[in-house]
């Protein structure tokens, strides 16, 4: 019986040369772990960049400040010709923040005008006009007009009535950015000069 315990209780030997079949696996082991942590380690900062170049939450509110004026505003009486009326848009921030939504707030996008001819003796020779986006700065259309030969010289309003599209408010964040897009209809005029052509009578 104690024959019995002491075999049982004493360790089997191993007839297989542990040393010899170990290391290898033991370097196989060693050089995954290492592998593994070097990955996760890579993929640590790398995360940690991502977040460093996210960008930060916040809001821009603006909008376009549009006025029209004419660059060369005198017609001759009994004469067709253009006119060429400059769009100035200064843009009004009331809450800055990154630059591409303070460009988007204060851009006029699809401008269109329309000439209210009616109540004055100039023509306008076109509808609607599509202007386009108009950012902060000037730009510049023509428009041509005919005027008769009868109309008295003098200076005469040419009401407008314009157009466009344009954001009121950026909200962003790391996710995206949510855009309030708006519509406005506005008016104004432009002054247009006629005067009075030269005539000249041969006398013989």
């Amino acid at each position: 019986f104690y024959n019995v315990l002491e075999a049982v209780s004493k360790p089997q030997e191993d007839n297989t040369n542990t040393d010899e079949k170990s290391e290898p696996l033991n370097g196989i082991v060693v050089r995954i772990g290492v592998t593994v942590f070097l990955v996760l380690v890579a993929l640590t900062l790398g995360s940690g960049g991502a977040v460093a170049q996210t960008q930060q939450p916040g809001e821009v509110i603006g909008q376009p400040d549009v006025t029209f004026g004419v660059q060369t505003g005198d017609v001759s009486a009994g004469a067709a010709t253009d006119i060429t009326v400059t769009i100035t848009n200064r843009g009004k921030i009331t809450k800055g923040g990154a630059a591409q939504y303070e460009d988007r707030v204060t851009t006029a996008r699809a401008m269109t005008l329309e000439f209210d001819d009616d109540d004055i003796p100039v023509d306008v020779d076109a509808g609607q006009i599509s202007v386009g986006n108009v950012p902060t700065g000037a730009v510049q259309t023509t428009v041509p007009v005919t005027v008769s030969e009868s109309v008295e010289p003098g200076t005469y309003e040419l009401p407008i009535e314009y157009e466009y599209q344009y954001t009121a408010i950026a909200d962003y964040d790391q996710f995206g950015v949510d855009y309030g897009d708006r519509t406005r209809t506005r008016e104004d005029s432009i002054t247009v000069e006629v005067t009075e052509d030269a005539r000249f009578e041969v006398i013989e």
